[in-house]
C-alpha cells in the first residue's frame, strides 16, 4: 500500500509544531531541514512503505577507530539510538543517523493515524544525535591529545 499521504501529513504536522511551514514533503516524497542545529532529511520510500529520517551527526574523518567503534556499538542499545542506527558513510566520511518509521502506524484500519507522532519522537531522535555528537567531539579531542608524535624528517635527507 502507498502511505505517502500519511507520511506527508506527519511531516507537515511536525513543521507546524516547530513553526516552520517549509517542512513539507515534495512531489518525490523528500524534505530537508535543520532542527535544533541538526541537518535532517525525510524521504518516503514507496517500495518499503515507510518514512526514512536521516540526520548528519558529524564528520568521522580522523576519528580514532576506538571512538568510532564505541559510537557504533551503541546501535545495539535502544537508549543510545532511540530506535535508529548510526553509520559511517565511506564516500564522504560523515557519520549519519538513520531512523525508519514503518506504515501503517495504526494497526486498526478504522483508527486515524496519530498525527503528532513525529512531534513526539523528534526530541528522542535529537537527544540520541546530540549524545552521539558529544561522544564524537570528546573522542576526537582525546584522540588529538593522545596521538603519537609524528616522526620528524630531516629535510637534508630528502635531497
Amino acid at each position: 500500500m502507498n502511505y505517502k499521504e500519511e507520511a506527508a501529513a506527519l511531516v507537515k504536522t511536525l513543521g507546524e509544531y516547530i513553526d516552520d511551514p517549509s517542512i513539507l514533503l515534495d512531489s518525490l516524497g523528500r524534505c530537508s531541514t535543520v532542527i535544533e542545529n541538526i541537518p535532517f532529511s525525510f524521504f518516503y520510500g514507496e517500495k518499503e512503505g515507510c518514512l526514512f529520517i536521516q540526520a548528519l551527526v558529524g564528520n568521522g574523518h580522523g576519528l580514532h577507530t576506538t571512538a568510532l567503534e564505541r559510537l557504533l556499538a551503541g546501535n545495539h542499545l535502544w537508549a543510545s539510538t532511540a530506535g535508529g542506527i548510526f553509520g559511517l558513510n565511506p564516500e564522504d566520511e560523515n557519520i549519519y543517523y538513520s531512523y525508519r518509521l514503518d506504515f501503517p502506524i495504526s494497526v486498526d484500519p478504522d483508527v486515524a493515524p496519530y498525527a503528532e507522532l513525529l512531534c513526539d519522537i523528534m526530541p528522542l531522535l535529537v537527544g540520541a544525535i546530540e549524545k552521539a555528537r558529544d561522544t564524537v567531539e570528546e573522542e576526537a579531542h582525546v584522540s588529538e591529545q593522545t596521538a603519537p608524535p609524528r616522526e620528524l624528517v630531516d629535510p637534508s635527507s630528502l635531497a
